[in-house]
């Protein structure tokens, strides 16, 4: 077991896709980043966009899993087989650092 993990954009979005995460979370599926680029669009304002999406959904995952209840929490450690978890996301002008 993990003794702390942290929540960056790249674990977030690896989470988010497992299956065993999306089974015991359904309402997290929401902020799943999309993969595909927007065909009416140029390459590289396809990828901006997708870009700034992708932070943006990243960020509203960690502030849902922030909100999660204690119980709900318990579960997600035990799903990433850490003993605690750390996250930061922004909630207006602030930045919230947590670890639980």
């Amino acid at each position: 077991m993990t003794p702390l993990l942290v929540l960056e954009d790249s674990v977030t979005e690896q989470l988010l896709r497992n299956p065993e995460f999306q089974t015991a979370f359904p309402n997290l599926q929401a902020y799943i980043p999309p993969q595909a680029s927007d065909p009416k669009k140029c390459g590289s304002c396809a990828a901006a966009s997708i870009a700034q999406q992708k932070a943006l959904l990243l960020d509203g995952a960690r502030s849902a899993i922030a909100q999660l209840s204690p119980q709900e929490k318990v579960r997600l450690k035990q799903i990433v087989g850490a003993q605690q978890v750390r996250l930061s996301y922004r909630a207006g002008h602030r930045y919230v650092k947590l670890t639980f």
